[in-house]
């Protein structure tokens, strides 16, 4: 490859970029708007303000103690005047509750007595986000609640306030989260759901350009434009959008990311492997633009490609859960080495050794897609015609 070759394709490719007006809705107007849509989407963290059904059987003074308890909580919004727990039920049918709080008769007189009483919550998990926060919430405050009213029966039998709560708690645990100690759903979803966004924008462009040589005499051109050299077309074609993605990967880090509170920890490391990452995604797109004979078809076969390989990455659910079969399918996409790792990166602060792995793996990616890519090109000269011997 002359370097004269791979600057004259490079220029090429930034021109076509800057001139097209599909590549640049693709490389500059969609990563915006994306990126200001995920901002706003989740910009409460949490969901809030969740309408709970109360019922209150024991209308004691205790009880209706419990029933500010959740009144004061942020995330649920108590609805009263429900006469029984169907009557809550049909509301939640009718989606104007996402849960029911049944307090019964007696619970009063057994936390008087010191013994167990047993309140009922039911949540719709129907939509799983807002039953983990109703249900992480019923159960704090149904712990923290009869641990109030304990103390002060054992305080009110001459117990002092440090004996009664040893008694309540003889065991204690001492939680720490890591990566997400306020387990804000906007910090779990929003850098994973920017790096689908970078992933599926350099998939469309690249695949756009690189197959749309195929038609309008784009294959002679760039064949006399690299001098014959498929090394040349591979890096000239794919340094514009190693810089795009660059680009996009820091405004996505550096604006997107802190507008919801959310701040890169280990940002030199994070560069590093979002750069593996989006230079295997680009050597993936050239691979597929090469596989197929017309852009449309290559374009189709991305449609198979952004939702499973991020269904496969562990972004949700883990790897080592998925059926074996899956797993080996999974090892082929650059996403399953790149997702957890970026989005742990941003989350909190992680040795570089940790990234050695993942950037071998997304360069090692990148170069089998480009021999592969080469090879595909020998045999079928679908996109760029170029004999069988590079020049």
């Amino acid at each position: 490859m002359k370097i004269k070759n791979f600057t004259s394709v490079f220029k090429r490719e930034v021109k076509k970029i800057f001139t097209q007006y599909d590549l640049l809705l693709i490389c500059f107007a969609a990563p915006v708007v994306y990126g200001l849509l995920f901002s706003f989407l989740y910009i409460n963290k949490r969901a809030q303000d969740i309408n709970i059904g109360i019922i209150d059987f024991d209308n004691s003074a205790i009880s209706r103690r419990l029933v500010r308890a959740v009144n004061a909580a942020p995330e649920l919004n108590p609805v009263g005047g429900y006469t029984s727990p169907n009557e809550a039920y049909a509301d939640i049918l009718k989606d104007n509750i996402d849960a029911l709080y049944f307090i019964p008769q007696g619970l009063s007189a057994g936390l008087k007595k010191g013994e167990s009483a047993v309140v009922v919550g039911a949540v719709n998990t129907n939509n799983f986000f807002i039953s983990s926060a109703v249900l992480k919430k019923i159960l704090a405050i149904s712990m923290e609640f009869p641990k109030q009213e304990f103390i002060k029966i054992l305080m009110s039998r001459g117990f002092d306030y440090k004996s009664a709560d040893n008694l309540f708690h003889p065991l204690r645990a001492d939680n720490r989260y890591i990566f997400n100690p306020e387990m804000n759903y906007s910090t779990f979803f929003l850098p994973a759901l920017l790096i689908a966004v970078l992933q599926q924008i350099l998939l469309v462009a690249v695949c756009s350009s690189v197959s749309g040589e195929k038609i309008n005499g784009g294959q002679k051109e760039l064949y006399e434009t690299s001098g014959g050299s498929w090394t040349a077309v591979f890096l000239g074609k794919s340094l514009p959008y190693v810089f795009i993605g660059t680009l996009l990967n820091l405004m996505g880090v550096f604006i997107m990311l802190p507008h919801n509170e959310i701040y890169a920890s280990s940002v030199f490391n994070l560069m590093l492997v979002s750069t593996a990452f989006i230079m295997a995604i680009i050597a993936f797109a050239i691979l597929i633009s090469a596989l197929f004979n017309s852009p449309q078809a290559s374009l189709a076969a991305l449609m198979f490609y952004a939702m499973p390989t991020l269904l496969l990455s562990g972004f949700a659910w883990p790897n080592y859960a998925l059926p074996i079969h899956l797993q080996i399918i999974s090892l082929f996409f650059p996403s399953t080495y790149a997702v957890n790792h970026i989005r742990m990166l941003i989350l909190g602060e992680v040795a570089l050794k940790y990234s050695i792995l993942p950037i071998a793996a997304l360069l090692s990616f990148a170069l089998l897609c480009y021999l592969a890519s080469r090879l595909v090109e020998r045999k079928t000269g679908r996109i760029f015609a170029i004999p069988i011997e590079e020049k």
